[in-house]
């Protein structure tokens, strides 16, 4: 219903004859002027309140932070991601330098078993009156363990 000065103009008429006014009825339009008034501006509070497309601003609150906690958890999602990826090429690196050692050590041992003079060595033991051992003066001995064996006493004879 549309508000005019209707409310206003209830009570009275044009012309000359001047009727008696009935401030019932007065009173009964002004209320239902300011009802409808009212009813208009709490219309108005509330689309003052919403932001663009219908939401409110309580909605809005709770949208905005939702996207921050989803924001933060990226974050720390790609934080970890990072670390993660540095740490594996830390391990890569090493797993490669590892193979560097390796292969210089396996040419160490090669260059080392490559310097020993055997012819020498034999000669030298020989010249000090050093002998080949019979087959009778060798003793085999088998360890109960592969991994080393170290003389701790004379070996038993069998």
């Amino acid at each position: 219903m549309a508000l005019t000065n209707q409310a206003y103009s209830i009570g009275y008429r044009y012309g000359t004859e001047a009727p008696k006014q009935d401030p019932e009825r007065i009173r009964k339009a002004k209320k239902e002027y300011m009802k409808q008034a009212g009813e208009k501006v709490e219309a108005r509070v509330k689309s003052m309140h919403r932001i663009r497309y219908g939401i409110s601003v309580g909605q809005a609150v709770v949208v905005t932070v939702c996207v921050l906690v989803i924001l933060i958890v990226a974050g720390f999602y790609l934080v970890s991601v990072s670390g993660l990826e540095a740490r594996k090429t830390k391990i890569e690196n090493l797993k490669k330098e590892i193979q560097v050692l390796k292969r210089e050590n396996d040419q160490t041992a090669l260059d080392i078993e490559h310097s020993i003079d055997y012819e020498g060595v034999y000669e030298y033991a020989v010249s000090q009156g050093m002998q080949v051992p019979l087959k009778q003066q060798i003793v085999y001995y088998r360890a109960k363990t592969a991994e080393y064996v170290s003389k701790r006493s004379d070996i038993p004879n069998e």
